[in-house]
């Protein structure tokens, strides 16, 4: 069963979906666990963000064995109206294009999910056929809401510093021994538009290892550069905020990871001079996965010239 990209739009809210009385049977909020296997079943607790790489999910789907605490309930809500994620998609104060199975595939819940005050979103992928745009290579798998919307030609200006933040939890890998012979997958991009193609202007990365990479791609440097690489846990909250200038020979990035500057780039080829760039985010795996993958995003800031300084030495608490 599939839908056509003029899906209706929605504000994801909870304030929004009560009062407009949209909470069917695909609304209703459930709470999530995602076992070894990928399996995801109703009233489970949410996971400890504190919890380490290496810490196990819980195998039993016993809602009382959650691997969470009483005060951190990780509930999320469906982003289906009549059985598919609308495009385009509201949150955040703007509006966005999904690339996702659900606005294509019927009653795919997991692919975009929503918290109940509309503070959190979570996004899923499994090694499925439909867990793709139908615009996509088949092998590809992807769950990722884009700032390009179809018939807006709108793009992020070149020449000027732009800030942008998010907070995020990249859930362990399900299976990180075969993702460990693929390539990794992008959880956050700068696309330079489909005139270039190819690798993004700016991408925040996890590689097949898990490794934590910040990767730049410009008009005078096709083949890209990794400008960061190092190990990030998984299983906890992690704030980035960064400030590019898109510019195809003087462009510049900083970026801020849980407080720490581990980038510092000045005059290099960032973008391209056609200046088509827009910002993507969810999960984005060109090369495929082997198993299901989760994150989840709040405290979201969308690209802009309004600088987000601040926000490096105040990290913003994770939100119900």
């Amino acid at each position: 069963m599939k839908r056509s990209k003029t899906a209706m739009s929605i504000a994801v809210s909870g304030a929004l979906l009560a009062a407009s009385g949209l909470a069917s049977a695909e609304m209703k909020p459930r709470a999530i666990k995602i076992g070894k296997n990928g399996e995801v079943w109703e009233g489970g607790k949410g996971r400890n963000k504190q919890a380490t790489q290496d810490e196990e999910e819980p195998a039993s789907n016993d809602s009382n064995d959650s691997g969470g605490t009483e005060d951190n309930p990780e509930v999320y809500q469906s982003s289906l109206i009549d059985g598919f994620t609308p495009s385009p998609f509201d949150w955040d104060g703007r509006q966005y294009r999904v690339n996702a199975g659900s606005s294509w595939n019927a009653y795919m819940e997991r692919s975009l999910m929503i918290s109940p005050k509309g503070t959190r979103l979570r996004f899923e992928i499994w090694d499925t056929d439909n867990d793709r745009s139908v615009n996509d290579p088949s092998r590809k798998r992807r769950s990722e809401i884009s700032g390009s919307l179809y018939g807006d030609p709108t793009r992020l200006p070149n020449g000027v510093e732009l800030w942008g933040a998010f907070s995020v939890v990249h859930e362990p890998w399900q299976d990180p021994a075969g993702m460990s012979q693929l390539y990794g997958g992008v959880y956050g991009q700068l696309h330079m538009g489909s005139k270039v193609g190819g690798s993004p202007a700016l991408a925040f990365r996890r590689r097949a290892n898990g490794d934590f990479v910040v990767t730049t791609r410009g008009e005078h440097n096709l083949d890209g550069s990794t400008i960061y690489r190092a190990p990030l846990p998984f299983g906890v909250v992690h704030d980035i905020v960064y400030a590019v200038v898109l510019d195809p020979t003087a462009g510049s990035l900083r970026v801020w990871l849980n407080g720490e500057q581990v980038v510092d780039q000045r005059d290099v080829s960032i973008g391209h001079s056609e200046a088509d760039s827009f910002w993507n985010y969810g999960l984005y795996f060109s090369g495929g996965i082997s198993g299901p993958v989760v994150a989840e995003y709040a405290n979201h800031e969308y690209p802009s010239e309004y600088p987000l300084d601040y926000r490096v030495f105040n990290r913003p608490a994770w939100p119900d």
